[in-house]
């Protein structure tokens, strides 16, 4: 399951109170404060990427979760 990049709490990508597409990688967020801490911050949590913490739009796609048509990015 992965993590949010700004608290660490694990995230249903289902349930996730946001979600960014930075760069082919997907994050997931817990709520819209995180998510909103992590688009003022970029750089910072974009350094290193956790492979627990983030989704390739392409695995996203393949499980159903969004399509290829689905064009939502920061």
């Amino acid at each position: 399951m992965p993590i949010d990049p700004v608290c660490h709490n694990t995230v249903e990508p289902r349930r996730a109170a946001a979600f960014c597409d930075y760069k082919g990688i997907v994050y997931y967020f817990c709520s819209s404060g995180c998510h909103k801490t992590f688009t003022a911050n970029i750089r910072q949590y974009t350094g290193a990427v956790n492979a627990t913490s983030a989704r390739t739009r392409e695995n996203r796609v393949r499980d159903g979760e969004i399509s290829m048509l689905d064009t939502r990015e920061i």
